[in-house]
């Protein structure tokens, strides 16, 4: 009696299925044991890709002293846990470090947030300088105004006349303790970049999250308005309105108020070079080239994929020696269920190509495996060092 491919396919996944736990242990060891060599040697060009393409159009980033990593990702992600502390002046000093007005400065301010969404404020000339436009409303303008990303507008359902809330802040800054609304006037396109997801305001707007400028309400008002924070004399505005835009100053000097980072974007190779040569001069700033950072970062997972490889190596030596001692007790356990195949027509050939395609079958769903859980662990790795 013969057996065609067919028939021993079918003994092959029959034998397979009659001992599950034992046939999805083995899939799971052998997956994950592949999965850790291929991730690592994945894992350092799908940084450097995912990165490229992300780094693209940012320019020179500017900030204060501290982790370059930290400071890219901040003018990615458009979130820093950082307090701003750049004087706003810091923009046109460096606007003024190229020769012949040849570099263009954008100020951004980070670090509050409207139910989880970055709140980010925007300093002249956002619009020339990211390239956006509204495809609803108008950019922000006035004191209290605020322009949603293409993305987040989607995802609650945001247009022009929408009001969105700053997040309650730390309850040890009283200055920033209260919840403060934010009239939407706009949709920014979509941009492929952070600003999608994000609530973009003007710097002004930005200080009064902070609590450097605020509004005073009087007693009268005080009786009728519900958007008002504080007690006694000490009442303030936590919405803005043509009614109370007036009564809103600033504590400080306009250019002294802070920011978080300098976008800066020299126009030609002098003027880039003009400009990181006075920031070789200014201790208290830090210019973070993104194509550097990258690189760095790349070269840090070249030199531990080295190590993950030859841990790797080492697991899937031990799992596939594992392996092979448990078939041959396999082997001998099964001989009674090798001789009854022997004795309905299987020859001793087709014997071992039933046990050749179970061994198939399984080396086949843990390389599924390994596949995914690499491609989800470079996934991982590729959101966390260059989200996008």
């Amino acid at each position: 009696m013969s057996a065609g491919w067919g028939l021993l396919g079918r003994l092959a996944w029959g034998r397979l299925r009659a001992a599950p736990v034992r046939s999805l242990v083995l899939v799971g060891a052998l997956g994950t044991a592949l999965a850790l060599p291929l991730f690592a040697l994945q894992a350092p060009g799908a940084v450097e890709r995912a990165g490229r393409a992300r780094v693209a159009g940012l320019p020179l980033v500017v900030g204060p002293p501290g982790g370059a990593v930290d400071l890219l990702l901040a003018a990615l992600t458009l979130q820093s846990s950082a307090p701003a502390r750049l004087p706003a002046a810091t923009a046109a000093e460096l606007a003024a470090m190229g020769a012949g007005g040849d570099v263009d400065v954008l100020a951004l301010h980070l670090g509050h947030a409207a139910g989880g969404a970055p709140i980010v404020g925007l300093g002249p000339g956002h619009g020339d300088f990211l390239g956006l436009h509204a495809v609803q409303g108008r950019g922000p303008v006035l004191l209290g105004e605020a322009v949603v990303g293409a993305r987040l507008a989607r995802e609650r359902g945001l247009a022009p006349g929408d009001l969105v809330r700053s997040s309650l802040a730390a309850v040890h800054d009283v200055a920033r303790t209260q919840s403060f609304g934010l009239d939407v006037v706009g949709v920014w396109a979509e941009t492929g970049t952070a600003l999608d997801g994000a609530v973009a305001v003007s710097l002004p707007t930005a200080w009064l999250l902070d609590g450097h400028l605020h509004g005073h309400a009087t007693a009268a008002e005080a009786e009728v308005a519900p958007d008002l924070a504080g007690a006694g004399d000490l009442l303030t505005w936590r919405r803005v309105s043509d009614e109370n835009r007036a009564s809103f100053h600033q504590h400080g000097a306009l250019d002294q108020l802070p920011v978080s980072l300098v976008l800066v974007r020299p126009r030609d190779a002098r003027a880039l070079d003009l400009v990181l040569g006075e920031l070789a001069l200014r201790p208290e700033l830090v210019g973070v080239r993104p194509e550097t950072v990258l690189a760095r970062v790349v070269g840090v997972l070249f030199s531990v994929r080295e190590g993950l490889l030859v841990l790797g190596g080492l697991v899937l030596a031990a799992v596939l020696g594992l392996t092979a001692v448990l078939g041959a007790l396999l082997g001998a356990a099964r001989a009674e269920e090798t001789r009854a195949l022997r004795l309905v027509g299987l020859s001793p050939g087709r014997v071992r190509a039933l046990v050749a395609l179970e061994v198939g079958i399984l080396g086949a769903a843990a390389a599924a495996l390994a596949s995914a859980l690499a491609a989800g662990g470079l996934a991982v790795l590729v959101a966390r060092l260059v989200p996008g």
